[in-house]
């Protein structure tokens, strides 16, 4: 094959790859599955929502610790209005989940978990960051024009490309966690560096059983194996006859990090939401359909 065939050949790929014709079926399955993850997580938060979004709480200047990540300071909110910003923080979660407007709902969606992120940054953890990342893929979708209908007429088809920038968020993260761990942390010098984490503030009653009865070569094997599997997955969710192991190890991994670390089952409960994007569309069909006669 000459090099100027196998050039077009590539571009042709990649450009079937993010523009693909596809319906919504699996983008709206994700939207449903990512907002029902999150609502625990919101509602546990919303109970500290006065030192969080007032003055009342403790707020240092983002500007001073980090100028660069600081580029407008954002007001804090009186605590008068703090009923009224869960209406609209709530209220837009609540239309995203059942799909009412989703230009609106997406936007105002965006804005409030922006805002939420934003008012101290400090305090904003993974899980909001992600979810404000995937809430504005999700307006920019909302105004994305269809390309087309699928052979029956009943779909409208629509450019392949947020479901493209989702999975692709997913595998980045494990990938760079992975690779800052094994390049920059202590993983590989320290083999009892999960069960000093595990035995610290983010210790669980579980964790702390294990820490009693389970021997430290264990704890070693875990964190080696937590490494691996944090490598492995981006591979694995790629190669397609591979994902059924991609999401039996990753499962594997979240729910032990929730069950062994304090107050992270919110962020790996919305990370395995994630894997509704590498299901196949038989998959979410059969399950929307088991859900619908329910």
């Amino acid at each position: 094959m000459k090099p100027s065939a196998c050039i077009l050949r590539l571009l042709s790929s990649w450009d079937q790859l993010w523009y693909a014709p596809t319906d919504r079926q699996r983008l709206g399955a994700f939207r449903v599955t990512l907002v029902l993850s999150m609502f625990p997580y919101f509602l546990y938060n919303w109970s500290h929502a006065i030192e969080w979004l007032t003055p009342s709480g403790f707020h240092p200047r983002c500007e001073l610790l980090h100028p660069l990540r600081c580029p407008f300071p954002v007001p804090l909110l009186d605590q008068s209005l703090l009923p009224f910003f869960a209406v609209i923080f709530f209220g837009s979660q609540l239309a995203l989940l059942f799909g009412w407007k989703l230009r609106v709902s997406a936007l105002v969606a965006f804005l409030s978990a922006y805002y939420v992120t934003r008012v101290d940054h400090h305090a904003a953890f993974s899980p909001n960051h992600v979810y404000v990342v995937t809430l504005f893929v999700f307006t920019i979708a909302a105004w994305q024009p269809p390309i087309g209908t699928s052979l029956s007429g009943e779909r409208k088809l629509y450019a392949a490309w947020p479901e493209r920038v989702l999975q692709a968020t997913l595998l980045v993260f494990y990938f760079s966690c992975g690779m800052v761990k094994l390049i920059y942390g202590d993983w590989l010098d320290q083999p009892h560096l999960l069960r000093i984490f595990a035995d610290g503030i983010y210790r669980t009653s579980a964790a702390l059983v294990l820490i009693q009865n389970v021997s430290l070569g264990w704890w070693s094997a875990a964190q080696y194996f937590a490494l691996a599997v944090e490598l492995a997955l981006p591979i694995l969710f790629l190669v397609r006859k591979l994902r059924p192991i991609a999401f039996t190890l990753g499962l594997i991994f979240h729910l032990s990090i929730g069950i062994l670390l304090s107050g992270l089952m919110y962020f790996s409960v919305e990370l395995i939401a994630f894997y509704v994007l590498f299901l196949d569309a038989s998959t979410i069909s059969r399950v929307g359909s088991y859900f619908r006669k329910r």
